[in-house]
Parts: structure tokens; C-alpha cells; sequence
């Protein structure tokens, strides 16, 4: 009789595994592969059909954003509505061409929502607004809208997002550049991704920006961790043909006082300069933030 129930209780369980089990998708697979006419574990039926935008098409759904993502790597976008116990809920999907660059959108979207009761973790990271919740894992990010903020609407989105999250290939952590920042002080949400053109110089590679705070001081830190050294000698000299270089000043552990000033005529003066194998930016510089700037500079990784 034990082996009987021991025998039954192991056919339920696979049964249920076989129920919860989600769909296995490789990296890169295209968004309208994961916009299924069923969903069964979260009672979602497509009401109706994928509409598909190729890069070269987004401004046709997103008009000038649309732009803004094809700068970042914008691959494709797929989107659809699901009914979910008679709640309709908007599901669009991106695919970037990195999870650099997925991430880069995502913080762009994020900026200005960022509370710690907004953010939710879904893939790497989400946020959600009254009516909107978004996400981001490796190279996809997933924008979900429904048409309500009462709780039988939101609950419906937020189970479709989860879903979505499980199903999207692709890592949960931050881009290299983001990690290699200090944490300590840093301020919760300020960041920004500048894919390629920084500052105008078009020789930049991509550029990676926090916000830190520490007492009454602040520090608006950026940082490229790609070709650095043949950035900062070509950005030096670009500066030093403007004349617009300053020397750097004593006690900026910089490597070898690698560093100058760039006297910027719209941003004032910015401290430059090489740590380890990464160039490192400060705006808004001055002198009395030379201590906190050493510090920041020893956490850095």
C-alpha cells in the first residue's frame, strides 16, 4: 500500500512539473517567437494579431523614441494584447543588439520612476507605473500596458510580465561598465548609457554614467571602460586644439597624472583621466571635491 501512494504521489508531481513547465527559447530568438496565441499558466489568449517592427521601421510605432532606440542597437519590436480573465493587456517586446544596450533603454524608461516601491524584480530588473510595468533581461526588454489601475488589472499585467520574465533568455547582471562603478554613494536610480558620440567626439566608445552623493557633495561620474587609452589621448588632444586644457590639479590619484582639466564651454570645467585601463570623467569639477573624487577613484574596480 505505501509503494501504491509513494507511486501516485510521484505521478502527481510530474503531472504538475509537466503543467508549470515554460517554453525554452536560445539567445536571440526573435520577439514574435514568444508572443504565443496561448498561454496556459497564466490563462492568457492573444486577442489578436503580432504587429512587427524591424529597426528601420520603429519610428512608425514609437515616432522620435524610436530613434532613440535604433541608436541604441533597437533590433526589433514585436507587440500584441492578451486577454487575461477578461482584462485586455498590451505586450510589447524588444530585442537589442547587446544586453548593454537593453539595459541602456531600460534606464532611460526608468528615469523618473525609480522609488524603491516602484521596482520589481522581474529579469534583471523592472519598474512599474499606475497602469505600466517594464523589464529588462539580457537583450530583450518588455513594455506591458493595461487599461486600469484597480488591482484585478495590474495583477493580470504584472502575471503576464512574470511570465515573460521566465521565458527570456539571457543573463540577470549588470553591464560591465555599471559594475565596475563604486556602489558606495551612489545614488539609487540616476544613471544613464551614451552608446556611441559622447560629448560630440565620435571616436568615443560607449559611456557609462552614475550619480553620487556623499554629506553635501555630489559627484556626476562617467566612465568608459573600452579602448580607453587611445579615447583619453585622442580626446586630450581634440581638448588641447580647442584650447580649452587645464593641468591636473595636485592630489587626483589618477595613474602617472594622466589627467587634465577640459574647460567645456557649456559644461564648465570636467576632471579627466585614466585609472587602471579605464578612462574616468567628472562634470561639474571643483576643487573642494578633490578628496571625495580620491576616494570614489580607490573604490573604483
Amino acid at each position: 500500500m505505501k509503494y501504491s501512494i509513494r507511486f501516485l504521489c510521484l505521478c502527481l508531481l510530474i503531472a504538475l512539473t509537466a503543467c508549470d513547465s515554460m517554453p525554452q527559447y536560445p539567445e536571440g530568438t526573435g520577439t514574435e517567437a514568444f508572443l504565443l496565441e496561448s498561454i496556459p499558466s497564466v490563462s492568457a489568449r492573444r486577442s489578436g494579431e503580432v504587429l512587427y517592427f524591424p529597426s528601420d521601421s520603429l519610428v512608425n510605432y514609437l515616432n522620435n523614441v524610436g530613434i532613440f532606440f535604433q541608436r541604441l542597437g533597437c533590433e526589433e519590436l514585436s507587440t500584441s494584447e492578451y486577454m487575461i480573465d477578461s482584462i485586455l493587456v498590451e505586450a510589447d517586446l524588444y530585442r537589442f543588439s547587446s544586453s548593454t544596450n537593453a539595459f541602456g533603454a531600460y534606464i532611460a524608461m526608468r528615469a523618473g520612476s525609480y522609488t524603491d516601491s516602484t521596482i520589481v524584480q522581474l529579469g534583471y530588473e523592472g519598474f512599474t507605473d499606475p497602469t505600466g510595468l517594464v523589464f529588462v533581461k539580457g537583450c530583450y526588454m518588455a513594455n506591458f500596458l493595461c487599461f486600469s489601475d484597480s488591482k484585478a488589472h495590474t495583477d493580470a499585467m504584472y502575471r503576464l510580465a512574470e511570465y515573460f520574465s521566465k521565458v527570456f533568455p539571457g543573463q540577470t547582471a549588470a553591464p560591465a561598465g555599471f559594475a565596475a562603478m563604486p556602489q558606495a554613494y551612489a545614488v539609487p536610480g540616476i544613471q544613464m548609457y551614451y552608446p556611441t558620440g559622447f560629448m560630440g567626439f565620435e571616436f568615443a566608445p560607449p559611456v557609462y554614467y552614475a550619480q553620487y552623493a556623499k554629506d553635501v557633495d555630489t559627484l556626476d561620474a562617467f566612465l568608459i571602460i573600452d579602448s580607453a587609452g587611445p579615447t583619453l589621448l585622442k580626446m586630450s588632444k581634440a581638448v588641447e586644439e580647442a584650447n580649452a586644457m587645464a593641468p591636473l590639479p595636485e592630489g587626483i590619484p589618477f595613474d602617472d597624472g594622466k589627467g587634465f582639466i577640459f574647460n567645456h564651454p557649456q559644461y564648465g570645467p570636467l576632471l579627466c583621466g585614466m585609472k587602471g585601463d579605464k578612462v574616468v570623467l567628472f562634470f561639474g569639477y571643483a576643487e573642494n571635491k578633490n578628496a571625495f573624487i580620491a576616494e570614489w577613484l580607490e573604490l573604483l574596480k
